[in-house]
């Protein structure tokens, strides 16, 4: 598996649609969106439609966030029900400085700003 945060957002378009899991291989959703770090080009969050909440989609932070192709998976280093907690967002939409911090603290992780985000890859 590969560490999805090491790569491009542009390069990860394909994996939208991928099986998303947590880190005991329950299901939590579907990969439904990418988004770019505007500097640097490579993942920051990963939109999953989560199974449990009515297909709403999450932000999740992509460090930890691994990818096997064969399988057509994403593992999160997150358990489904923080997930399925966390915030919710609008596919197309550009984050701001304060939606960035929410999901960070949500997931526990040190806050860290840059460029503005937005959704690179989408699917429907």
């Amino acid at each position: 598996m590969n560490g999805m945060s090491q790569l491009s957002a542009a390069a990860c378009g394909p994996l939208v649609g991928f099986a998303v899991s947590d880190p005991s291989n329950q299901p939590v959703g579907t990969l439904c969106s990418i988004w770019g770090h505007a500097g640097t080009g490579r993942v920051q969050f990963v939109g999953v439609r989560a199974l449990a909440t009515a297909g709403r989609g999450h932000l999740v932070p992509a460090e930890g966030v691994s990818v096997d192709a064969v399988k057509r998976l994403v593992r999160l280093p997150y358990p489904g029900g923080l997930v399925h907690d966390g915030p919710a967002y609008a596919v197309c939409a550009e984050l701001s400085l304060e939606r960035e911090r929410e999901i960070y603290l949500h997931y526990d992780l040190q806050v860290t700003f840059g460029p503005r985000l937005s959704s690179l890859h989408h699917g429907g």
